[in-house]
């Protein structure tokens, strides 16, 4: 995005790429100035994709949720990005495991998260296929029209079989009731 944001553009754009989404901050650049950093960098981003028709993202991990002062690092890019610029890829599992709900984000942010990873934990704090685990997506399923989704990514990282991860990562998506 700092380097050479307009040929990533111009490559979304000419595949039909609707989102370019940040998947990552650097571990060198996670303090809290730099996250208010980030989200000038997001919004300026999203003034140039804006303009070709495509919504910048950012995708969280767990480290976005730790604490400071009185709020997380990932609140200071939801507060401080526009919303008619970035949206936010909300994943399941990251969130989960960093001990945070995350329902206060998808009823205190409508309309932000166009994009769900869904992804399961189990008690340990392992990845499982989506349905074996403990995060209730019924719940986050209900909210889909405040919080705004529009694409749901289903992955497991590591499943021991991937294709009966799947099979039973889709039925539970498919199935679930909200």
């Amino acid at each position: 995005v700092r380097s050479d944001l307009q040929r990533e553009i111009d490559f979304a754009a000419e595949i039909g790429q609707r989102y370019i989404v940040i998947p990552i901050i650097a571990a060198s650049e996670r303090d809290t100035d730099d996250y208010k950093r980030h989200a000038e960098t997001l919004n300026r981003a999203g003034e140039m994709t804006q303009a070709a028709g495509i919504k910048m993202a950012y995708h969280n991990h767990g480290f976005e949720f730790e604490r400071a002062g009185n709020r997380a690092h990932y609140d200071i890019l939801l507060e401080e990005t526009a919303p008619e610029l970035v949206d936010f890829e909300l994943d399941l599992f990251w969130i989960a495991n960093a001990g945070v709900d995350p329902m206060p984000y998808l009823d205190g942010h409508p309309g932000r998260f166009s994009m769900l990873h869904v992804k399961d934990r189990d008690q340990f704090g392992r990845m499982t296929s989506v349905g074996s685990g403990t995060i209730n997506f019924a719940e986050i399923f209900s909210q889909a029209d405040t919080a705004g989704f529009k694409h749901f990514f289903i992955e497991h990282d590591n499943p021991g079989d991937g294709f009966a991860s799947i099979a039973r990562s889709i039925y539970t998506v498919r199935n679930v009731q909200f």
